[in-house]
This record gives structure tokens, sequence and C-alpha cells, in this order.
């Protein structure tokens, strides 16, 4: 397992969380418009691997809810949604944009009796400093039919694709790859039942799973950070282009959101393109 050390202490994570963590990242305090584009979209790329699952939970949870566009894509489909996220303006901005009912706080705050059909881990797990203990708490809001969808950054891909000493950052604990999160999963009493990625997978409930082992995973990891750091796979023209790919996708997405008069409007294009996915 790839992680930070030593870990931050509670009162570090919740303060950054609560106030730093957006303006860290996005450098505001609540979502730009493009930022509801692009999650939007993304999320529709999402629910369009696996529909079903979706289609058929009536009561769903998103935990780290960011600025909430699927929380308000669950939503328009007329179900029951409950967020939690831990930055107090994001979660005041979700609250009033969408009216979805937000638990500002950690998933430690948000204490609930209640069983939820789908539970959404979206780049959240690789915040949380114990993410089996973490796993085992959403565990116990899942029934023997609930889906429990977790997607990570993949560690091998950042090895490929980031630029040496620019992988690690605070915000990020742990760096799981395809083999580490099903196994951080089995700890906690979950099984993979789908995969879209090797680090975006779909889990239920399960008795005891042990999961196989894998021998050559750690010399795997430390043989693609190894080539990271000899940036081997950054060269000055992979550089260039990327900087060339990422420009032109900014402008792209810049054109396309200027049809849209305000935020609400995004999401409103996104959700009928939701009910056309899914037939709705």
């Amino acid at each position: 397992m790839v992680f930070n050390y030593p870990l931050p202490t509670n009162a570090e994570t919740q303060t950054f969380y609560s106030h730093e963590y957006r303006r860290s990242y996005k450098k505001t305090d609540i979502p730009k418009k493009r930022h509801h584009y692009r999650y939007s979209r993304r999320i529709i790329e999402q629910i369009s691997c696996f529909p079903a699952v979706y289609q058929q939970a009536a009561t769903v949870l998103d935990v780290g809810a960011g600025s909430g566009e699927f929380c308000a894509l669950m939503a328009s489909l007329n179900k029951e949604v409950i967020a939690v996220e831990p930055t107090q303006t994001y979660a005041k901005y979700v609250r009033q944009m969408f009216g979805i009912p937000v638990i500002t706080g950690q998933l430690e705050d948000f204490e609930t009796t209640k069983k939820f059909d789908f539970i959404r881990l979206n780049h959240v797990l690789e915040h949380m400093a114990h993410p089996v203990q973490e796993l085992a708490r959403v565990r116990n809001m899942m029934h023997d039919g609930s889906v429990l969808h977790i997607e990570v950054p993949n560690f091998r891909e950042y090895c490929r694709t980031k630029s040496p000493g620019n992988i690690f950052h605070f915000g990020h604990i742990y760096n799981f790859d395809g083999h580490t999160l099903r196994a951080t999963a089995a700890k906690a009493g979950l099984t993979p039942v789908y995969a879209a990625s090797d680090t975006s997978i779909y889990f239920t409930k399960c008795a005891p799973f042990i999961i196989e082992p894998n021998e050559s995973n750690a010399q795997d990891n430390f043989d693609a950070f190894s080539l990271n750091l000899q940036g081997s796979n950054t060269s000055a023209q992979n550089r260039i282009v990327k900087l060339l790919r990422k420009g032109s996708s900014i402008i792209k997405e810049q054109l396309a959101i200027l049809k849209y008069g305000n935020r609400r409007a995004i999401i409103e294009s996104q959700t009928n393109q939701l009910r056309r996915l899914l037939g709705v």
C-alpha cells in the first residue's frame, strides 16, 4: 500500500477539509460553471457503464458530494438523496442550489440507522486516513442488495502521467492500484461485482472475503514509481503534447458553457441527457 507518512491527525484533516481543501484544489469557495459542466459530463459517463445499478436504486448516499452534480442528477430521477460534504461553503452551496439534504462534516459525523440502495465514494477514499474503518462504517449503511461505487485515482496511471515530484500531496493520503483497492475493500467485508476500470469498482456486502495474494504488486508499484522519478514517461515532447491537449480541452469547455445562462441550466441539460440514457 502506498501512503503518506506520518498520517495526519483527525484535527488536521478536519481543519483542512472544512476550510482549505476547495481553495487549495479549485481556488474558489463555490463551484464555477465549468466545474458543473465537467463533473456532470463525467457522471453521465460513469452511469452509462452500468445504468441498471442506478435505475434500481431508490435511496442514494453521496459521500464527499463536492459541488453536488451527482446528487442533483439522482434527485431529478425522483430518488431520495442524502449527501455528506466536509467543506462548509460547498455543503451550503449544494443545499441552497439543489435543495439536497447535506450533512456538513466527515463520514463519522453522519450517524444513521438507514440502509441505502446505492452509496457513492467518488475520489473520496484516498482522502481518508483510516480507509478500512471508514468502509466498515459504510458497509453498516448497506443492506444485502446495496451497491457501493468506489472510484479513486490509479497510482500506476499517476506514475505514467505525472511529472516527477508531482504525485504525492497532503490531500491524497493513500494511493491505490487495482489490487490494493480490492484488498482494502475485502478487509471491510466488501466484494467487487462490476468494474469500470482497475480503480473504479462497484462492491456489495459479503461474508468474510479473502483476496488472492499478489506478491508482485509491491514491486510493480516500486518499478512504476522509479520510472516516474527518472522522468522516463514525461519527456519534454510528452509534456508539450500534454499541455496542448489540456489547453485545447479548456478552450472547448469554455466555448461549450457559453450557451448556458447559469449553473442550473448546465445541470438541467445533463438531466435531460441522463433521462435519455436511462429511457425515462
